[in-house]
């Protein structure tokens, strides 16, 4: 069965898949980015985080197990920096701890199940120093136990299930001294219990899934004596419920998987009466939300859990990338979304908040090219004015005004495509010994024109309520610089003068490349043949070269965009294709830098192929376009590719009118807080 329960009764050999412990913490004051996962201090090859929590004042415990199966926990006093993963007490005994929770006098209490499947428990009364796990009573009966919570009066509850999925509870007053688990209500059907919460008043909510995978939630007002567990609202819709939490006026939300792995959420005003479970914002991508809790400083709920990334339409990776939802009442909520705009491999599953608003998530991460066998974290951070980012895709000149609290911002500019050179003819006159003048006509391609350049600048100072001009560039409406400021400048690519190709746009000001040269034409007494436009600079490289002469590939490159090719040959008269365009979002993933490849001249009929972009996301936007493929009449060059790509040059036999005006337009876009946002890779996402 494709859910959570195959997840916790897998092999040590399949859970070494797991090989890296991974933890995003998420400020919902402003949600202004997370850092990249960095190693643990010490970290180990192989360690599960499986709970969370923080005390009152902000220390962040998290509990799991690592190598051997035996109990670990990590601490943080900040949700940013944290110690290095250690075994509880030193222990050597497999204890696969699930949850943790901390009462008001700050004592951490730990639970989950022993080697044998037997409950165990540990304590600690600051997070560092921890008892060695031990049996709930000195039980000896299976007990799966998933959860704990406390409340106010220090009554410690934990649920789980044994080994025929009954739903099971336990109690302590302190901590130490548990009763043996025992069913809820006494019922032995399957009601697999994952999570469990308390409100202010002291009523328990325990939820899971039964044997149809459908919710089950059960209550109790003392933690001893339970309701059957039943589905919420009746409704027998696929709905397994990991999670569960309540703020502080008493509405409880629970969250989970439904058909397919949706993300699934319900809620409750008083813990007894549930809405039937739906997908969070109707989604369909699978995401297995496996935490909540409830931000009082914000006002909202927040989900987490892994499953497929969606980008821009698009769903990328397995269904293991850390994600995260919010909701402002719990039943509206948005689409769950990676948590740092990175497709990670992260199946998160704890998480736990502080006195100050920040959110911690952590899981388990696979090993990837960059750390392999590593403990990793990454941790978030707020401003006033929190992330953000304007982009300007048209022509013109605009005023930019930063926002409230933003003093840092990153900017990239790239320039406009040059326009195609016109087709042309010249007549030559050969002067005949009786005054009789007799010439010929040369016929004469089109440059192409070229690819526009590419300019960033990252972190740079701006004034709160201040303007900052912005211009975009394009090359029949004012060609020229392409600009944030004077703090990004790129220069658009050079028109083609009739046979003269255009140069590629050049960094004005900032960090970048230049667009590639477009393609020079050919020219003779029967035909004129049109070059390649210029392929748009890219963040690795220089775009590549429009093709020269006659029938001539477009240059390809590696993070660029490609250029055209030139018209073609054998009585064919074909105008040069457009460059490839670029793409101002950046390089981070899925936005990966791939090939450019340069369009390849072609025969009558068919037209050179189109410079392509440097982008693989990308499916059609961004390429250029072949010429027009018309025999044996003249026709012009085909256009640029968005952004920034070279018009091809236009191809010629007889002389007719008309030259392209096909260089594509450039682009601003300007991302916030510049000091942890920076182009082309860190936290460039829209966030």
């Amino acid at each position: 069965m494709a859910d959570l329960r195959e997840w916790l009764n897998m092999s040590g050999a399949l859970q070494t898949l797991f090989q890296n412990m991974r933890s995003f913490t998420l400020p919902l004051v402003g949600f202004s980015g997370i850092f990249a996962p960095q190693r643990l201090a010490g970290a180990g090859y192989y360690f599960l985080m499986w709970g969370a929590v923080a005390n009152s004042s902000g220390k962040f415990v998290a509990v799991g197990y690592g190598s051997g199966n035996y109990p670990q926990y990590a601490t943080s006093t900040d949700g940013t920096t944290w110690t290095a993963p250690a075994t509880m007490n030193g222990s050597t005994t497999a204890a696969l701890m699930r949850a943790v929770t901390v009462n008001a006098s700050g004592l951490f209490v730990a639970v989950g199940y022993d080697g044998n499947n037997y409950p165990v428990f540990a304590t600690s009364t600051d997070g560092t120093t921890w008892t060695t796990p031990a049996t709930m009573n000195s039980s000896t009966t299976v007990a799966y136990m998933q959860a704990v919570t406390v409340n106010s009066s220090g009554l410690f509850v934990a649920v789980g299930y044994n080994s025929s999925n009954s739903p099971l509870y336990a109690t302590s007053s302190n901590g130490s001294t548990w009763t043996t688990p025992a069913l809820i209500n006494g019922s032995s059907t399957v009601a697999f219990m994952f999570a469990v919460t308390v409100n202010s008043s002291g009523l328990f909510v325990a939820v899971g899934q039964n044997s149809a995978d459908s919710s089950q939630y059960a209550y109790s007002s003392d933690g001893t004596t339970w309701t059957t567990p039943t589905t919420m609202n009746g409704s027998g819709v696929m709905a397994r419920m990991y999670a569960v939490t309540v703020n502080s006026s008493g509405l409880f939300v629970a969250v989970g998987s439904g058909t397919s792995s949706a993300p699934m959420a319900a809620y409750s005003s008083n813990g007894t009466n549930w809405s039937t479970p739906a997908a969070m914002n109707g989604s369909t991508t699978p995401a297995t939300m496996t935490g909540v809790v409830y931000n009082g400083t914000t006002g909202v709920f927040v989900a987490v859990g892994y499953g497929k990334a969606v980008v821009d339409g698009f769903q990328y990776g397995q269904n293991d990338n850390a994600l995260y939802a919010t909701s402002s009442n719990g039943s509206t909520w948005t689409t769950p979304t990676l948590t740092n705009g990175v497709i990670t491999p992260s199946t998160v599953r704890a998480v736990a908040i502080d006195y100050t608003g920040k959110v911690v998530t952590l899981g388990a991460g696979y090993g990837n090219s960059t750390c392999i066998g590593a403990a990793v974290a990454a941790y978030s951070f707020a401003t006033t004015g929190g992330n953000g980012q304007s982009t300007f895709l048209a022509a013109g000149t605009y005023t930019w005004v930063a926002p409230a609290g933003v003093t840092k911002v990153s900017a990239v500019a790239l320039g406009h495509g040059g326009r195609g050179g016109n087709i042309s003819c010249t007549y030559t006159p050969i002067p005949g010994p009786c005054c009789t003048c007799c010439g010929y006509v040369t016929y004469i391609g089109g440059g192409g024109g070229g690819g526009g350049g590419i300019a960033w600048a990252n972190n740079q100072t701006v004034i709160p309520a201040n303007c900052y001009t912005v211009t975009v560039r394009l090359a029949c409406a004012g060609a020229g610089n392409t600009s944030f400021s004077t703090l990004a400048v790129a220069g658009g690519g050079a028109n083609s003068s009739n046979a003269s190709s255009g140069a590629g746009g050049t960094v004005i000001t900032g960090t970048g490349y230049s667009g590639g040269a477009g393609g020079s034409a050919t020219s003779s007494t029967s035909r004129g043949v049109g070059g390649g436009g210029g392929g748009a600079a890219g963040y690795l490289t220089s775009g590549g070269a429009g093709g020269a002469a006659v029938s001539t590939n477009g240059e390809s490159k590696t993070g660029a965009a490609g250029g055209g090719a030139s018209g073609q040959n054998a009585n064919t008269y074909s105008g040069g294709s457009g460059g490839g365009g670029s793409f101002i979002m950046g390089t981070q993933t899925p936005y990966c830098n791939a090939t450019g490849t340069g369009g390849v001249a072609g025969t009558c009929f068919y037209a050179g192929a189109k410079g392509v972009y440097g982008y693989s996301i990308l499916t059609s936007a961004g390429d250029g376009n072949g010429g027009a493929r018309y025999c044996p009449q003249g026709t012009k060059g085909g256009p640029g590719g968005n952004l920034g790509g070279g018009g091809g040059g236009g191809s010629f036999n007889p002389c007719r009118s008309g030259g392209p005006c096909f260089g594509k337009l450039g682009a601003v876009r300007v991302i916030w807080p510049g000091c942890t946002r920076s182009y082309p890779s860190t936290n460039v996402r829209d966030l």
